[in-house]
């Protein structure tokens, strides 16, 4: 189908008036609402992402005033204290601006948000988002390996990743992590290193939490139209569909698949475990069968 326009975001919101406001929730006292301030990506880079469709793309900005009143509307109506915000990469100024209006009307509300690890992020900024109600600060980091970073043009580096977790953590925010296992070329010595540096600030009560996924290539990101360019052959994409699945099993430089999903096994079952989390299950109750 041929791209259609976006609607402005201050024309697209969620609607809960269709049925009692419990029915929304699993229990009692569990309400939360579902909005985001921005659309698609502003950095929209990233080799691995899907930087080529409209879905990354097209950043869109709202108007934090409207948001803020959408947020005191629906806290009214449907008696939510939780709004977790569902942006694919918030700005830090765009949080500032929502942030500073939820302290001056006093409104008594959590949220959490997805941001991307910025030299914005400062101490002074996530000392705000606190004190405004933010209880999770949710970052992409996919790696702690610099080589790595640059490779996938992530924009970041292993300095920039160290003083943003430690502006979060000194504001007291629970933190959450992004990571990928089994990015091109990246070897087993480099996701061991990257594992280590994540594990330990988990170990330390730095990171509250963390999501390890298994590198997929995806045929509209800058991987996916250039795969030998980051050593990756036989790769079968299909072509023209409506729906294009991401492709797990390829060939390429750097570990395997399968070590990669059992580098991911072990790295998520570690972390659980010094969190305090429920364990996943054993690898040999995992089917990694290729088609």
């Amino acid at each position: 189908n041929p791209e259609s326009v976006h609607l402005p975001l201050e024309e697209v919101y969620p609607e809960y008036r269709d049925f009692a406001p419990e029915d929304y929730y699993r229990k009692e006292g569990d309400a939360f609402v579902f909005l985001r301030l921005s659309r698609g990506c502003s950095w929209a880079k990233c080799a691995f992402c899907r930087t080529k469709s409209t879905l990354i793309s097209a950043y869109q900005e709202g108007d934090p005033d409207l948001f803020f009143e959408q947020v005191r509307r629906y806290s009214q109506e449907t008696g939510a204290t939780f709004f977790p915000f569902t942006d694919d990469e918030a700005s830090p100024e765009l949080v500032e601006q929502l942030a500073k209006r939820v302290i001056q009307e006093k409104l008594p509300v959590k949220w959490s948000i997805n941001m991307r690890m910025d030299k914005k992020l400062t101490l002074e900024r996530c000392l705000l988002f606190r004190e405004a109600g933010c209880v999770n600060l949710i970052l992409g980091l996919e790696s702690f390996h610099d080589r790595i970073l640059k490779l996938v043009k992530k924009g970041i580096t292993v300095p920039l990743i160290e003083q943003v977790l430690s502006n979060v953590s000194w504001a007291g925010l629970r933190t959450g992590i992004y990571m990928i296992v089994g990015l091109p070329s990246e070897t087993l010595e480099e996701a061991e290193y990257s594992f280590s540096r994540i594990f330990r600030y988990c170990s330390e009560g730095d990171v509250s939490y963390v999501f390890y996924s298994p590198y997929q290539v995806f045929t509209d990101s800058c991987i996916g139209q250039n795969p030998r360019e980051y050593g990756i052959r036989n790769l079968n994409l299909p072509r023209g569909l409506d729906l294009d699945p991401p492709n797990v099993w390829f060939e390429g430089e750097g570990m395997t698949r399968r070590e990669s999903f059992g580098l991911l096994h072990r790295y998520t079952w570690a972390i659980w475990k010094v969190l305090g989390k429920r364990t996943p299950l054993p690898l040999k109750q995992l089917s990694l069968l290729k088609e």
